[in-house]
């Protein structure tokens, strides 16, 4: 990123014609230009993107759609310090390298960003404040370490964070990264064009390094591989254009502002379902309806709240309630009357979730569309209708909500598409019931489509629910409101005993989603 080409301007004053250069903004080697404007009380939009470029902004499932108002400032070219006062910001832009200053009106640095020749974006860091947000879950320990004995990674300093998302266990589950990154008391940026790595190694400035593919992450990935894509929870390659950057600075000194303005920016959280905030009690093997009912009388009994039950599909566990997983059909062995199965359940207060996988991509290649589908959609085996129809039987028999599991192979525009399907396909079945489903991928904005989080499956370890508080608070800063955990992990060690479950459960009390479930 560099302003590197001169031109004369004549100035007339006081009869002289006086000359004097200004720059043209130059991105990616071609004329560009740079937007800012008010993004919220206390934030502001940037975007500097090439002039070849025509939209005002990049798509990122990350931004809510809504109108922006006209950008305060708007260049194409340069001429010493362009000052102006943006909402309730001051801003600076210089040339040379170019940068942008973000003051309170009263003066008080908030970031001082500047866009590298190299293309990494640089910003402010102060001294020994800590850094938190950057979405779920934590680095991937090396294989030679013990990761029980590491420091947890609350605090992001000192980190050069690939953010590439991924399944992973140990202490921290699934991996689910966001460049949203708070410095409490002083700043936040969030930027979710473009895909970024973050280098925090400094101490007084830190990187966004966009991504850049390599030669085999360009190579297209066959349809008949589930998982390990390389593009695997980002952007698909034709999204990315070199050198546009479509980024949000807030003013951090309130964190109740900073958060409205952030969740304005990618999308409130619906209203779930009241019975979504209660006790869910997960189910692996499933024997007979007398003993799945069974188990619902006995926390009547013993007066231990409990609002929802899940079961799992089959291959999760070794009886699930489909026939075999990603189908949608119960297994009539195991529930012979589904319409009375769940209607006693209902009766006694409890709500059904199911466990559903999606197809792998050589049955699903994508996920697209829109419910109700749009003029000149393609209404295909891929289309989001297509697949809520087969979701729909089940939400007709009583079933309340979806476990949606994996789909880790999706790029990022497809989980998105994910998140919408359970809440606009339940919407076309009930538009008066909330929808909630349950998801292991997440990012910005997936509150607003009824869509919450749990962090994986980390291993039942004591160090594991130490690490799931660092993890629950960063993903609620950088993510979204409605988080939770498997309750004692998921992966059993030596460490599950009766006090560490006691323990957890107490935690989990106290988080959006509180449900028990695990291998122990």
């Amino acid at each position: 990123m560099r302003i590197i080409r001169y031109f004369l301007l004549p100035i007339i004053a006081v009869g002289f014609c006086i000359q004097t250069f200004a720059a043209e903004i130059i991105v990616n080697g071609e004329p560009g230009q740079l937007d800012i404007r008010v993004a919220g009380q206390n934030a502001i939009r940037v975007t500097l993107k090439p002039l070849s470029f025509t939209e005002n902004f990049p798509f990122s499932p990350g931004i809510a759609k809504r109108d922006y108002p006209a950008p305060v400032i708007s260049l194409k070219t340069i001429n010493g310090t362009v000052k102006k006062t943006i909402g309730n910001l001051r801003v600076e832009v210089k040339s040379n390298p170019l940068s942008i200053r973000v003051t309170t009106p009263k003066g008080e640095l908030i970031q001082y960003i500047v866009f590298q020749d190299d293309g990494r974006l640089s910003f402010m860091l102060n001294g020994n404040e800590p850094v938190l947000g950057m979405g779920g879950g934590g680095s991937l320990p090396d294989s030679t370490v013990n990761w029980r004995e590491l420091p947890i990674e609350y605090d992001r300093r000192g980190l050069y964070d690939s953010m590439r998302p991924r399944w992973q266990t140990d202490a921290y589950g699934s991996r689910s990264p966001v460049s949203m990154l708070i410095e409490p008391g002083n700043w936040a940026i969030y930027i979710p064009t473009p895909w970024t790595e973050v280098d925090l190694t400094a101490n007084d400035r830190g990187y966004f390094v966009p991504w850049n593919p390599t030669e085999e992450e360009k190579t297209r990935v066959p349809r008949d591989i589930r998982a390990g894509a390389f593009n695997q929870g980002i952007p698909p390659l034709e999204a990315k254009v070199d050198g546009l950057f479509d980024f949000f600075v807030f003013d951090a000194r309130d964190p109740a502002t900073l958060m409205s303005d952030y969740y304005t920016i990618t999308g409130k959280a619906s209203m779930p379902p009241k019975w979504a905030l209660g006790y869910m009690q997960s189910h692996r093997t499933l024997e007979s309806e007398k003993q799945m009912h069974s188990i619902v009388s006995t926390f009547r009994e013993k007066q231990i709240p409990l609002d929802a039950v899940i079961y799992l599909g089959n291959g999760f566990a070794h009886y699930g309630w489909n026939t075999r997983q990603d189908t949608w059909q119960f297994d009539k062995e195991i529930i012979p009357d589904q319409t009375a199965f769940i209607k006693k359940m209902n009766e006694q207060n409890t709500k059904v979730v199911l466990h559903i996988l999606p197809p792998g991509r050589h049955r699903l290649p994508t996920i697209q569309g829109s419910i109700p589908a749009k003029v000149g959609e393609v209404v295909d085996e891929s289309h989001m209708q297509t697949l809520w129809k087969q979701h729909e039987p089940l939400v007709q028999l009583g079933v309340a909500g979806f476990w949606a599991d994996e789909g880790d192979w999706y790029n990022l525009f497809e989980r998105d598409k994910r998140h919408q399907l359970y809440y606009y396909g339940h919407l076309s079945t009930y538009p008066n019931v909330r929808p909630w489903a349950l998801h292991r991928n997440g990012y910005p904005g997936m509150a607003q489509w009824g869509a919450w989080m749990w962090s994986g499956d980390p291993a039942s370890t004591w160090k594991t629910l130490e690490v799931q508080i660092a993890v629950g608070l960063n993903h609620s800063m950088s993510i979204g409101p409605f988080w939770g955990t498997d309750i004692a992990g998921f992966s059993v060690t030596s460490d599950l005993t009766g006090e560490l479950y006691t323990r957890w459960i107490q935690f989990a009390a106290f988080t959006a989603s509180f449900r028990g479930h695990g291998r122990g």
